[in-house]
């Protein structure tokens, strides 16, 4: 009776795999193997991404959120980003203006929160601007 209850529930791209299947232990079993194997896909396509985002002509809010969502999309599928993680993403994708908060921020031996990296990159921007400098990706 579970084993029927659950059949009719399961979407119709999902059913397929799920044909072979005596018993609802057997079934909910596939259904745990399929899911976990399409997490790992997911997972391996978000990490790829964040790897390699850079901030190119987007503004620094903008680029921030992209990761922010990335990270929360990983959460979802249990997997944890650490802070320092995190920072060192942001840190890889910025372009040569921010080359002085690279070199700073990565030389940091203790931990960074995002807020202390917020004030330094305002800080950096503030400071870009006072030299005359024409600082495009202000977010």
């Amino acid at each position: 009776m579970i084993l029927s209850w659950l059949q009719s529930t399961i979407s119709e791209s999902v059913l397929p795999c799920l044909i072979p299947c005596f018993t609802s232990l057997h079934l909910w079993d596939k259904l745990h193997e399929h899911f976990l194997s399409i997490a790992h896909v997911k997972n391996k396509q978000i990490r790829g991404e964040l790897c390699s985002i850079p901030l190119d002509n987007r503004s620094i809010t903008t680029y921030l959120l992209h990761i922010q969502t990335l990270l929360d999309s990983l959460l979802s599928i249990r997997d944890f980003v650490s802070m320092n993680k995190h920072i060192d993403i942001i840190l890889d994708g910025l372009p040569d203006e921010y080359e002085t908060i690279v070199i700073v921020l990565g030389s940091k031996t203790e931990s960074l929160s995002l807020d202390e990296f917020t004030f330094v990159r305002k800080s950096h921007i503030a400071c870009l601007n006072s030299c005359g400098a024409v600082y495009i990706f202000v977010g």
